[in-house]
């Protein structure tokens, strides 16, 4: 089992990037083979399905909040996989985990 997160601040992108982008590993994956966490300033409207990760530390502006993935203080641990939220996900992506040498 590994993590997929993506990052959501500001106005940028709505909630719906982030379902979508959940809803399209979970139909090419319906297993479920990892956990999906969105870090995110503001959680509502996102699926209650997803793992929500309250801001650590101060915020930034714009992309710099992804940041945080590498903060020591960053709660998710192990095996994890970065996704922007305006990817296309076209296949199961899960086989990826075994292209890396954790």
């Amino acid at each position: 089992m590994f993590n997929i997160i993506c990052v959501k601040f500001g106005n940028k992108y709505t909630s719906d990037f982030v379902n979508k982008l959940y809803m399209d590993l979970v139909c090419h994956d319906p297993i479920n083979k990892f956990n999906f966490f969105c870090y995110t300033d503001n959680p509502e409207g996102i699926n209650d399905s997803i793992n929500i990760i309250n801001p650590i530390g101060p915020t930034l502006k714009g992309v710099w909040n992804k940041l945080a993935l590498f903060s020591e203080e960053f709660p998710i641990q192990g095996e994890n996989i970065y996704l922007d939220l305006d990817v296309f996900i076209a296949n199961d992506i899960t086989a990826w985990a075994g292209w890396f040498d954790w």
